[in-house]
């Protein structure tokens, strides 16, 4: 929901702000912090339930201050006066970026058929996704029978787990991705392992002298695990300065949606994986130039 005009203070400009109706469950459902106060109640919640809104953390730091008298307070919304009952923290963020939320404060009777929602919820313990959507579909056919064209014959309500409402068609292409990413790290790989070769080869000299003066194989081998670990911290370093950035289109995640996040802990284990994967073919390949000594001998 718009809120077009946000009057805080009588010497303050009006400001256009974007305002969520929700219901007082939402915050708990998402767990999300409450810095001051508390969040709607059920009789916030219910019909005609009066003017109470929650503030986000951004438009309370900036446009407040952070005032932390401002709980309990009336402020402006449309040139109606709406009571702040709560501030959520800053770690917060809404699948569309929201300043406040308002109650939705549901007429069951209301016969009004234009509500456009959408509903996140959780599955009790030992109901499978299964059942749920099997008690929707007997919900739409009585819905269906009580008010007829309300939904089309082919339609019913159903539930989808927030992970494939948050991919959705996109884990194809994730996974294609995913393979090509494979085929180059395999292809660099092999160019890696070709490099250490030919350089292993070409230090048969080197080798061959460290061995007259006295080196055993053991040192030999010592040196070329030196070479290798340093070529492994430099990957490894460089991965922990790696971030993901959205360019074209806002992640669906309620909850979480920034322009900038930090890498998902499982991504960072996939991708020092990849990289430890990596070192293991550099020390794969290089250590065969460790047995050239012995063969000098």
């Amino acid at each position: 929901m718009a809120i077009p005009q946000f009057y805080p203070a009588k010497t303050q400009a009006p400001q256009q702000v974007q305002g969520i109706h929700v219901t007082r469950n939402y915050f708990s459902l998402f767990a999300a912090p409450v810095i001051a106060r508390r969040t709607f109640t059920a009789e916030e919640d219910s019909p005609h339930g009066g003017n109470v809104v929650m503030l986000s953390y951004g438009l309370w730091k900036h446009r407040f201050g952070g005032d932390k008298n401002l709980v309990g307070r009336t402020i402006q919304l449309d040139n109606t006066p709406y009571l702040v009952v709560g501030i959520i923290g800053r770690n917060f963020y809404t699948e569309k970026p929201a300043d406040l939320w308002i109650p939705y404060q549901f007429e069951p009777n209301d016969q009004d058929m234009a509500h456009y929602f959408e509903v996140a919820a959780r599955l009790q313990p030992g109901v499978t996704m299964e059942q749920a959507n099997a008690q929707l579909r007997l919900a739409s056919d009585q819905f269906r029978r009580a008010i007829p064209n309300a939904i089309g014959p082919q339609n019913s309500y159903g539930v989808i787990s927030l992970q494939q409402d948050m991919v959705g068609d996109t884990r194809s292409s994730l996974l294609v991705m995913l393979s090509a990413v494979g085929l180059v790290l395999l292809i660099a790989c092999a160019n890696v392992a070709n490099l250490l070769l030919a350089r292993a080869s070409a230090r048969k000299r080197e080798f061959a002298t460290r061995v007259a003066l006295g080196a055993g194989q053991w040192h030999v081998i010592r040196q070329l695990l030196t070479e290798s670990l340093i070529l492994m911290g430099y990957g490894t370093a460089g991965l922990r300065k790696t971030t993901i950035r959205r360019h074209s289109r806002k992640h669906r995640v309620q909850g979480r949606n920034r322009d900038e996040v930090n890498c998902h802990p499982t991504f960072v284990a996939i991708a020092r994986e990849m990289n430890v994967s990596s070192g293991e073919q550099v020390l794969a390949f290089h250590l065969p130039g460790a047995t050239l000594p012995r063969q000098l001998n």
